[in-house]
């Protein structure tokens, strides 16, 4: 994994952190993070009230448009606390 991908991942751990401590309402976060064969994964889920509609504020935006310029993504998911899934292919 290169510079890039790694400021991403950082920059990404920082944006979730700050969303749950202001806006989640949480009491816990989960971050995991996979090396697999065909990429890097991050999935952070907190156990806060979560939202029906996410949407994308400066931040989130800001990390999707990073991803995508790696190639992978961004995904949020609101049902069950709030889950933020960024991804990169393999160099």
């Amino acid at each position: 994994m290169g510079d890039e991908e790694v400021v991403a991942f950082v920059r990404a751990l920082q944006e979730i952190v700050t969303n749950t401590l202001r806006h989640a309402d949480a009491r816990g976060l989960r971050v995991d993070v996979d090396f697999g064969g065909t990429g890097t994964v991050m999935s952070a889920v907190d156990d806060g009230s979560g939202v029906c509609a996410p949407a994308f504020g400066n931040g989130l935006r800001g990390l999707s448009e990073r991803f995508e310029v790696l190639g992978g993504g961004l995904t949020v998911d609101g049902s069950r606390g709030f889950r933020v899934t960024a991804r990169v292919p393999a160099s």
